[in-house]
């Protein structure tokens, strides 16, 4: 080959480089969209409108607002953010292709009471409902959740999308439908402190159905999982797991009267726990598809 044709091909490979290079960081550094934000007049009741942007329910003087009847469709970013506004309602509502959090009870504005009841949530590429730690006394209530944590790549940064993810003390989450959980880390319900866990239907999940870990603040009480039925394909109907923080710790764990499925894995799983909170295992009907007798995974120290 005469040195022409070499200086040609060097050139080629050269030009490729280049734009290789420049779509890597592209996509790399590239700023995200800003997702719009839409902060209603505060009203009593807010019903019956189509959003295609962020609800933003910020401060004190949305206070017992109820939010009924309303889509939420198309939105980049969770579509609803809740934050410094206690007792507010959430009601037979419909969230569709989220591209975010469905509802999100975003960080550092504490609140209490909220009510998140019979709504429709579906296509939603993080979590299905987001209770951040500083929220308390939240109800999530007969709720169906259909494909939700659709983005993986939370899971690859360790932070994994859940169909119900609560880290709030003192809450109710009970008789709510999770079909598909999407993520290859993500739970049905995943939890981080303490409170009722509930009725609740959980199937098609990747990973476990229903997880505990105390990463989050929310030492004390008791977390009560009772009368559940979980599905998985991969993971544990229950999941009990310790990062261990014992300051975090709840008081006593009940896991009691469930329907637990799974396919090759163990019912119950729990980890690592050390001295200290006390674990209850009542009245659970447990099996695994693969006929494998391995039903309680027990690791505590």
């Amino acid at each position: 080959m005469n040195l022409t044709g070499r200086t040609k091909i060097m050139q080629f490979f050269l030009r490729v480089s280049c734009v290789f290079l420049t779509v890597l960081t592209t996509a790399c550094f590239m700023t995200p969209k800003k997702p719009d934000y839409i902060n209603p007049e505060p009203v009593d009741v807010l019903e019956n409108q189509t959003f295609n942007k962020t609800l933003s329910i910020y401060g004190d003087v949305y206070d017992g607002i109820v939010i009924r009847n309303c889509v939420f469709e198309d939105i980049e970013g969770s579509a609803l953010d809740i934050r410094g506004a206690d007792n507010v309602v959430v009601e037979n509502c419909q969230f569709r292709n989220i591209h975010g959090n469905g509802i999100t009870l975003q960080g550092r504005s504490p609140t209490t009471g909220i009510v998140i009841r019979n709504n429709d949530i579906a296509h939603v590429d993080g979590n299905g409902i987001y209770i951040r730690d500083t929220h308390k006394n939240v109800t999530v209530t007969g709720n169906t959740i259909t494909d939700s944590a659709l983005d993986f790549r939370s899971s690859m940064a360790g932070m994994p999308h859940h169909g119900i993810y609560s880290q709030g003390e003192n809450f109710e989450i009970t008789n709510n439908m999770i079909d598909g959980v999407k993520n290859p880390g993500g739970h049905g319900i995943s939890l981080r402190s303490w409170g009722l866990v509930q009725g609740n239907d959980v199937k098609n999940v990747i990973k476990s159905g229903i997880g505990y870990f105390p990463d989050h603040p929310g030492a004390g009480g008791i977390l009560q999982i009772i009368g559940n039925t979980v599905e998985t394909d991969k993971g544990n109907g229950v999941r009990l797991s310790d990062n261990g923080n014992k300051e975090y710790y709840v008081d006593e764990i009940i896991v009691k009267d469930n329907f637990l499925r799974t396919a090759d894995a163990a019912v119950i799983a729990i980890e690592n726990f050390s001295s200290g909170i006390d674990i209850r295992l009542l009245d659970n009907d447990m099996a695994r598809s693969d006929q494998g007798t391995l039903l309680i995974y027990d690791k505590r120290e």
